[in-house]
């Protein structure tokens, strides 16, 4: 975790969702990474499609991380990118949200 922390800064769009999707899977739940990730792909969402998109936001509900800002900023981004999204991907990302209490 404290190697990915480092090299961040180089991640893209890609690498930010499967790594957050790779420790979730694992249930790695640590909070300075899932900081780090939030805060990254934060400044990457607009890059996002709609897979990385799902894979933040399972992987946030995954661990239990509730970050706001990135939430928040993954429902707008599904929003505008709502004609690109498949009806299996907004269920999931309906249910990732449902899974950390909001709505």
């Amino acid at each position: 975790a404290s190697e990915v922390r480092r090299n961040i800064k180089d991640f893209g769009a890609q690498a930010l969702a499967n790594t957050a999707w790779a420790f979730a899977t694992v249930a790695f739940a640590d909070k300075p990474l899932m900081d780090s990730l939030a805060a990254a792909s934060l400044q990457r969402l607009s890059e996002f499609g709609q897979q990385q998109l799902a894979n933040m936001a399972w992987s946030c509900a995954t661990v239990g991380y509730t970050n706001h800002p990135l939430l928040d900023a993954i429902s707008e981004a599904v929003i505008r990118k709502i004609g690109e999204v498949t009806p299996q991907g907004l269920a999931n990302i309906a249910w990732e949200y449902s899974r950390l209490g909001m709505r």
